[in-house]
């Protein structure tokens, strides 16, 4: 089976008609020519987004276009390092629930209609090896413009069970990021004293838009609005081609590459590679977490921290032979093999990497005391509940001390329920540090 027509992460030096090495995504000279156009009476632009509850790492990948599945495996390793950076500071595991916020805005597609060679690219037809060395064997022929944005919301709970009832209170809809469901998924934050952890990318938008982890949902959805916003206020300023569609030199009359069966090869060994890599990167971002609360479990038939800390360091060594088997595929096409056959060659064991069973379950009340939660908005009882939960002491200020006991004229006292009193402002903030003490300052006001 020849090459074929496939999507790939636009990288730097894309441009139309720039030719492509198919085995590494390198560009090249410059070999194809013709009109630039769009799809007649179709030059408007569409923005959508949606939020979707994720398990794998390779889940990501796939909608961040650098999975195995949605090319054919040199993009995972080549030339879309930002976006892959991204997935592994997502740090996908299956202990937390993970949600992921997508947002694309897509101007008029561009692509060359009528390919043709260049007059410098058809003096080398009669010579192919010259002709893929100089040109490479795709091209590129087409360019998606606008953006992209991604957010992954982890959501870290006392328990896996509380996870589960935060997606199963969340009823799978979670398409709808309106005023409505991020309040929703805000009280569910609350009510399961679970600590929130935002990753965010972007392609295209405003220079200056801030993507520092939000302290709240509240943030990431002010943040959406403001990207989105600026694809409404000016379109050309704000847009980037984020995708370039790579089509055989064939439909050109360029020569067949020379290697066209060493160059598939060679790719169905990238793709195994990316599949493996995201599998390899899920188990290690569950062993890292176990080792960072270790404290919070609770270990079983022997097993210890110190064995996830030994499964993370063979699992980092799995990742070794990964990038090495990937890198000689895309080196020299004629040398690829899979991973196996590749640490042997390099006198390696291969999987090192295993999870020691059984897992351990998590402590039943203890949290992560590593930022405040958000107390504010929430009755001065809530409140309560929440911190004895996070293991947080909780300060009142005088006017919340004066409310909850009002001594009359008559030397009677008045006892204002907590349940009447909401909290209005905390120190440390939402998201921030906690103190060595783990104390919270909180004041308030009377309800009605």
């Amino acid at each position: 089976m020849g090459l074929t027509q496939v999507v790939v992460p636009m990288i730097k030096s894309y441009d139309f008609g720039i030719g492509v090495d198919y085995s590494t995504s390198n560009p090249m000279n410059k070999a194809v020519q013709g009109e630039i156009t769009g799809v007649k009476n179709a030059g408007g632009s569409t923005a959508s987004w949606s939020i979707t509850r994720i398990t794998t790492t390779e889940e990501l990948e796939s909608a961040l276009g650098i999975s195995a599945e949605a090319s054919y495996g040199v993009p995972a390793f080549q030339g879309a390092s930002a976006r892959f950076d991204f997935a592994k500071r997502s740090k996908v595991q299956s202990s937390s629930l993970f949600l992921m916020l997508s947002a694309f805005v897509k101007l008029e597609y561009l692509s060359i209609d009528e390919p043709e060679l260049t007059d410098a690219a058809k003096q080398l037809i009669s010579d192919p090896k010259a002709f893929n060395g100089r040109y490479g064997n795709m091209f590129v022929r087409g360019v998606d413009r606008g953006g992209l944005f991604f957010a992954v919301m982890r959501i870290d709970a006392l328990s896996k069970q509380d996870a589960m009832s935060i997606a199963a209170s969340l009823g799978g809809s979670y398409s709808a990021f309106s005023a409505e469901g991020k309040v929703k998924l805000d009280e569910l934050h609350q009510k399961y004293a679970s600590e929130l952890h935002v990753e965010t990318y972007h392609e295209g938008g405003p220079v200056d838009l801030d993507i520092s982890s939000p302290n709240s949902t509240s943030d990431l959805y002010d943040m959406l609005r403001k990207w989105l916003a600026s694809f409404r206020d000016d379109p050309t300023a704000n847009s980037v081609p984020y995708s370039a569609t790579l089509a055989p030199m064939t439909i050109a009359k360029a020569p067949p590459a020379p290697n066209e069966a060493d160059i598939q090869h060679a790719s169905d060994v990238l793709a195994i590679c990316a599949k493996t890599r995201s599998r390899i990167l899920d188990s290690l971002n569950l062993v890292n977490f176990i080792t960072e609360n270790a404290y919070r479990c609770e270990f079983t038939d022997g097993i210890s921290a110190a064995d996830f800390i030994k499964a993370s360091n063979g699992y980092e060594s799995d990742l070794d032979v990964i990038a090495g088997c990937a890198s000689q595929a895309m080196r020299e096409v004629t040398k690829a093999v899979m991973p196996a056959d590749f640490a042997k060659q390099q006198g390696k064991s291969f999987p090192l990497g295993s999870i020691p069973s059984p897992i351990p379950t998590m402590k039943s009340g203890i949290a992560i005391p590593l930022a405040a939660p958000n107390f504010v908005g929430m009755t001065v009882a809530a409140t309560t509940e929440l911190a004895e939960r996070f293991g947080v002491t909780l300060g009142y200020s005088d006017k919340i001390i004066s409310l909850s006991s009002i001594t009359l004229m008559d030397g009677y006292t008045l006892q204002f329920p907590d349940s009447k009193i909401k909290v209005t402002s905390q120190s440390p903030q939402a998201g921030d540090k906690l103190p060595p003490d783990n104390t919270v300052l909180v004041d308030g006001e009377g309800i009605g």
